[in-house]
């Protein structure tokens, strides 16, 4: 009976925190009106995103740009578990979206500093062991790497206090261990971090300056992406900076929020580590449609569907992930959720950033995705 009793508690107890569970995740349905104008159907999806913020299922920010226009944009939320209000100041960190910047900083080597985007990573990281893996195959993620830098770090790095994990660490690393899983380079897409992280090393290596400081000088200051900074337990900023910078947080069924602290293996950048306002994610995404550095042939460049050995087409290009007439880039790290999708046909922009570790991120992403397709494509 005890037995009996204990079973039907737990079982209760488990289908109260699943139906929390499902509460939490659950948003609502975005209702357009098929028979009205398009401005009347953006006043909807407007409201239906404040709703999201006043009911504190995101927090972070929101723009759809049609155009080079801003249709709509959003701030609100808190920058970090101290529950300081997010504002178009704020830098938020971008994940795995930080890839298309490292993209873009290889493209702008490429042109100021020869280098062919076909040479071997060896021929600049000295110790790199593999003379067939060409920073192309780096950029398009075809390199056959499998290692993974954290578990690297994790497995053969001393455990010493204050010890940061570098660029140049990681990448010292990766080299070492490469061959321990490597399946021959241009055979295949593995999407793989370690890939960016040997970029960074390589930019460092050729301009002679940090990643971060390459990436502030030529490319943040020269695009006017003012607010746009590379930011990791190595980087020095002074107090009034590091104020604007957000940090991660989670929070369940809307419980006191608990800070994300970043761990020791966050002093690397190149596969994250930028961090961005919405005003100039918005400039990001233009940029890709003019650009003041590179010419149109050389965005391309970054844009075109590479080919395996075999000749097969895949879907990865430099920094960015391929659909056609569309390129998109998404991550996630330290509680933070990141996407941004550029259609060219339909000249539409979405950048969604969260700041938490929000379990319906991608599920606002689909609605939106879903509803914006089908105003602008049937209007």
């Amino acid at each position: 009976m005890i037995l009996i009793s204990s079973i039907f508690l737990i079982t209760l107890i488990g289908l109260i925190i699943w139906k929390f569970w499902f509460l939490e995740r659950k948003i609502s349905k975005i209702q357009l009106m098929p028979h009205q104008s398009i401005d009347v159907n953006l006043d909807i999806i407007k409201g239906w995103v404040l709703n999201l913020y006043q009911k504190k299922k995101f927090n972070g920010i929101i723009a759809f740009v049609k155009d080079d226009v801003v249709i709509f944009k959003y701030a609100a939320g808190y920058k970090s578990y101290k529950q300081e209000p997010i504002q178009e100041n704020t830098k938020l960190r971008l994940a795995s979206l930080s890839k298309s910047f490292t993209g873009f900083g290889v493209m702008l080597l490429s042109k100021n500093y020869d280098v062919s985007y076909d040479d071997p990573v060896s021929k600049y990281i000295k110790q790199f062991p593999i003379q067939d893996i060409s920073i192309r195959q780096l950029l398009h993620h075809s390199s056959g790497i499998e290692v993974d830098y954290i578990l690297l770090a994790k497995k053969y790095k001393p455990k010493t206090p204050n010890y940061i994990l570098s660029i140049k660490d990681a990448s010292i690393l990766i080299s070492k261990y490469v061959k321990h899983k490597y399946d021959g380079a241009g055979k295949k897409f593995n999407y793989n971090n370690s890939n960016y992280i040997l970029l960074a090393r390589i930019i460092e290596i050729v301009s002679g300056l940090s990643f971060e400081y390459y990436m502030k000088q030529e490319v943040f200051n020269s695009l006017k992406l003012n607010n746009t900074r590379v930011w990791n337990l190595l980087s020095e900023y002074t107090k009034e900076e590091n104020d604007l910078f957000s940090e991660g947080f989670k929070s369940y069924f809307k419980s006191k929020k608990i800070k994300v602290q970043p761990k020791w293996t966050e002093g690397v950048a190149g596969d994250s580590g930028v961090f961005s306002t919405i005003n100039d994610l918005i400039k990001w995404s233009n940029l890709w449609d003019l650009n003041p550095l590179l010419d149109n042939e050389e965005i391309q460049e970054a844009l075109t569907f590479p080919n395996l050995n075999s000749g097969v087409k895949f879907s990865h290009g430099f920094g960015w992930h391929l659909k056609e007439n569309t390129i998109i880039q998404e991550g996630k790290k330290l509680a933070t959720n990141a996407i941004m999708v550029k259609n060219f046909k339909n000249s539409t922009t979405l950048i969604l950033v969260d700041n938490s570790n929000n379990p319906r991120f991608k599920k606002i992403y689909n609605e939106l995705t879903k509803n914006l397709d089908n105003l602008f494509n049937h209007k």
